[in-house]
């Protein structure tokens, strides 16, 4: 009330927050909206989490997309239990898939580089080893090997990506061994013409 005595109006409460327990029981019963309130209440704090152990931005925004599109919205958060606060939970569940990442990384990055090292097997130097944690070269790269004739395409995925021996890849193409041996050839021959001239191109 003012000194007229008239009635001024104060600020308009802010609505009341729902609380976790609550949105966590509305997307459990399918509410898209409890889940927009939650999502919004902690992707930056997952988003932050991610990047801080991958320090890419990709495969941050990879991993919070996945956990609340899969592990919160797709499994209803089957696995928290709420023995903990949510905070607490995801804070773990996004440092183990963050972890799974930098495992396949790894594998991806150790399977580029024997198959760079395959490539320069019989005139070594000029593939730079630091090019394995190249994002844009391994994508280049995989653009490349689909350049292939398909049976050559065939075995160097199943080679480096997929990880078999020679009579396991003979198996699964209905091949001799000898055949595979031929196809490994022509695709190395194939495959270094085609990265030595991108490498070429990139540098021009």
């Amino acid at each position: 009330m003012d000194s007229g005595g008239q009635h001024i109006p104060g600020p308009e409460p802010e609505p009341p927050t729902s609380s976790d327990a609550a949105l966590i029981a509305g997307i459990r019963l399918h509410d898209v909206a409890a889940l927009e309130v939650f999502f919004e209440r902690y992707k930056s704090r997952a988003y932050g989490q991610a990047l801080s152990i991958l320090h890419s931005e990709k495969d941050a925004e990879d991993v919070t997309q996945e956990f609340f599109a899969f592990k919160v919205w797709h499994r209803r958060l089957d696995r928290f239990a709420g023995n903990s606060s949510f905070g607490t939970w995801m804070y773990i569940v996004i440092k183990n898939d963050c972890l799974a990442v930098i495992r396949t990384r790894n594998r991806h990055q150790k399977a580029i580089a024997e198959l760079l090292a395959w490539l320069d097997a019989e005139d070594p130097g000029p593939f730079p080893r630091a090019i394995v944690f190249d994002e844009q070269f391994v994508a280049k790269l995989f653009t490349l090997i689909e350049k292939l004739p398909v049976d050559q395409k065939e075995v160097v995925i199943l080679s480096w990506i997929d990880g078999l021996d020679v009579p396991e890849i003979a198996k699964r193409l209905q091949r001799s061994e000898q055949a595979v041996y031929n196809l490994r050839n022509r695709a190395r021959e194939g495959l270094r013409r085609l990265v030595l001239q991108h490498l070429k191109d990139d540098q021009s």
